[in-house]
């Protein structure tokens, strides 16, 4: 049996074109595009999570979320919603992200309703 990691991105003007490249434990699993779910299947267990602006964007100017640790028991699902931030706070956001820096504060991730399986 195994457990699900399941993201949801509701929809944002902010990176709406953008597809989220979405990372476990540093590996890319799969993206998320806007107004988009994606389910992984995974072994139970504990992983990080992190969403990224695709490429070209990933080089110096590159975006992500911070990087959210979590855990699953078996057939459980960690569920997230993962967006930019909403206009319009992400225009201020974005340059406050992009030029002073840490990068990984313009995506948005986070834990949503616990579903059974999980504590």
């Amino acid at each position: 049996m195994s457990a699900t990691l399941k993201l949801t991105r509701p929809p944002r003007l902010a990176d709406a074109a953008r597809a989220y490249q979405v990372l476990l434990d540093g590996e890319a699993v799969g993206e998320v595009g806007n107004r988009r779910s994606i389910d992984l299947s995974i072994k139970a267990g504990r992983y990080t999570v992190q969403a990224r602006t695709m490429k070209p964007t990933t080089g110096p100017f590159g975006l992500s979320s911070p990087a959210v640790t979590f855990e699953v028991d078996e057939g459980g699902t960690a569920s997230f919603a993962v967006h930019a931030p909403r206009y319009p706070q992400a225009a201020i956001s974005w340059v406050k992200v992009v030029l002073l820096g840490p990068k990984d504060r313009w995506i948005e991730l986070e834990r949503s309703e616990q579903v059974a399986g999980n504590p």
